[in-house]
């Protein structure tokens, strides 16, 4: 597991300068794609967890397995600040975050 965190670590900031040294043309289409981007609401041990769909409406975080109560109550919390909502729907159940915009 720490080395599959160093790795995403490692990738992220390489992304990182890949973006910073891009002219401003190319740094449009490098941009993360929405789904992405709402995965880093998470710090990266709830990332792990969780899978993220598009919508036209919305952003749907489904839970790759069973969250325990301690880590969906942490996924609840940056789900509702970022005024989203979970959704109970038996083995659909999932957090929805509103598009903005």
């Amino acid at each position: 597991m720490a080395l599959r965190d160093a790795f995403s670590q490692i990738t992220e900031q390489l992304n990182e300068i890949i973006l910073e040294m891009a002219p401003a043309e190319v740094r449009a289409e490098l941009k993360p794609a929405p789904a992405v981007d709402v995965l880093l609401y998470f710090p990266e041990e709830l990332r792990q967890l969780l899978e993220v769909k598009v919508t036209p409406e919305a952003y749907i975080v489904k839970p790759r397995y069973y969250l325990g109560s301690e880590n969906f109550a942490k996924v609840a919390a940056i789900v509702k600040e970022h005024k989203g909502s979970y959704v109970s729907a038996g083995r659909d159940s999932h957090f929805r975050l509103p598009k903005e915009g």
